[in-house]
């Protein structure tokens, strides 16, 4: 997914709720479901300025959310975010990760006049 923010921004926050509870225990032992998360914000020349980049292969049997907040160098005008998700075995996907609730959120910065 991509999208642009409403006006520049240097200081983001990505955030996604994660489910991985299948261990494949049983079946193909030590071998657990896999999910890798990306973030990205890009600057008006398309120069990248962050990289969230989470890979995890270990079984958690509850909601737990990822995700970092990042104080921009430079104005971001751009973002985009990338799950990959696979079942380890046995199941044919249908007990794999599940990904929830994905947030990006933005602080512009705004300026007034004093009257």
């Amino acid at each position: 997914q991509t999208g642009t923010f409403p006006q520049p921004t240097r200081q983001v926050t990505f955030a996604v709720d994660v489910w991985n509870y299948d261990t494949n225990d049983g079946n193909r032992v030590n071998n657990p479901d896999y999910y890798r998360i990306e973030f990205r914000t890009y600057n008006a020349a398309g120069q990248r300025l962050n990289y969230y980049n989470l890979e995890w292969s270990q079984w958690h049997d509850s909601w737990i959310t990822r995700g970092a907040t990042y104080t921009l160098s430079d104005d971001a005008v751009r973002w985009d975010v990338g799950f990959r998700m696979a079942d380890g075995g046995f199941w044919a996907g249908a007990f794999g990760p599940s990904m929830d609730n994905v947030r990006v959120i933005a602080t512009m910065n705004t300026t007034g006049k004093r009257l």
